[in-house]
């Protein structure tokens, strides 16, 4: 819920963002977190990569000025979601951090953002702090920022779909 600490490796770790971690002692990470840190994986790893978000006809200064302005008109209980509402908490020229609040239970989510302008890509990822399912809350979330970017113009988004996250979508319902 609220009170949950902000887990550990939350923010830019090598000149990158963390992946997913594994978490009930389980090997593999829970399906309640995307990442599109990690070398893009196969099979049933599928299950957390996210592709990155890319940019064109602008520079990194321009890419984070169009992010936080996507963000800054994101609407609480969107698609049912984040109905208690997010908070910016951290902003640099290349890195956006956001809480978002479920509605009712408090539970808090960790939506990161961080630009390579070198590849002209925004590597993101977005994790459940608790639980195992996240009742696709995460996908709803990474895919609304993808469509708001899209139609801004210059950027190329892809959205997490049952077709490419079988697993994902098969657990969270």
């Amino acid at each position: 819920g609220t009170k949950t600490a902000v887990p550990s490796g939350v923010g830019v770790e090598t000149a990158q963002l963390r992946g997913c971690p594994s978490t009930e002692g389980t090997a593999r990470p829970a399906p309640n977190c995307f990442s599109s840190t990690v070398p893009k994986p196969t099979g049933s790893d599928q299950l957390y990569y996210v592709a990155p978000f890319a940019y064109a006809g602008k520079d990194a200064a321009q890419a984070m000025k169009e992010l936080v302005a996507v963000a800054m008109v994101y609407t609480p209980g969107q698609a049912k979601i984040d109905a208690g509402g997010w908070k910016i908490v951290k902003q640099t020229d290349k890195y956006l951090y956001i809480q978002f609040e479920s509605g009712g239970i408090g539970y808090i989510d960790d939506m990161e953002f961080m630009l390579d302008d070198a590849k002209q890509l925004v590597l993101l990822r977005s994790a459940s702090r608790t639980g195992f399912l996240d009742f696709s809350v995460n996908a709803k979330r990474v895919n609304w920022f993808a469509a708001a970017l899209a139609a801004r113009g210059g950027w190329t988004t892809r959205p997490i779909t049952p077709d490419d996250h079988p697993d994902y979508f098969n657990q969270n319902g």
